[in-house]
């Protein structure tokens, strides 16, 4: 099976969120440099593979980004490996779906991309943003979207970033 462009969330990206950019202060400085470091461990007894950018760790505009948007996305299970992480075609599709949530997430307001994470089928991502009011009534109305790949999210305040902080910890 070819992946498929996430046609919906493209539209959505071009045409659903007109002005919403429109009340967010200047985003210029907000967005640290990228410093990804990977790393391996395990889950309820499944590997557990990602990535995390370290630059977060001394971040000083944390407070600025109060709430975690943990997103969940659901693999294809034809293309998982036994271990329950994904063959390369599924990383990719992965991936791009990852791509394109960043992007609609940042058109409907600022958020920092902290990293992810691959284990017993699904693909964790972590993100922080100013407010949780947007993005989680954005995705309770598109809920029902066709997509590639299904996903769910929560978005719980987490002012320490304490969510992040045993995935940067120094080997």
């Amino acid at each position: 099976m070819k992946p498929k462009l996430l046609i919906p969330l493209l539209c959505i990206l071009m045409f659903g969120c007109n002005g919403q950019n429109a009340k967010i202060k200047d985003t210029t400085n907000i967005y640290p440099k990228e410093s990804f470091v990977g790393f391996t461990a395990e889950l309820k007894g499944k590997p557990l593979v990602g990535s995390m950018n370290h630059e977060f760790k001394n971040f000083d505009k944390k407070a600025e980004f109060p709430w975690c948007l943990h997103m969940i996305v659901l693999l294809d299970t034809n293309n998982l490996f036994a271990n329950g992480l994904p063959k390369t075609e599924e990383s990719n599709i992965a991936y791009k779906t990852e791509d394109s949530l960043l992007a609609l997430i940042r058109n409907i307001e600022p958020a920092q991309y902290v990293g992810h994470f691959f284990n017993d089928g699904f693909l964790d991502i972590f993100f922080y943003v100013q407010e949780s009011k947007k993005i989680d009534d954005f995705f309770r109305l598109h809920k029902d979207d066709k997509r590639v790949r299904e996903f769910g999210w929560d978005i719980e305040k987490d002012v320490s970033w304490s969510k992040v902080e045993e995935y940067m910890r120094d080997k």
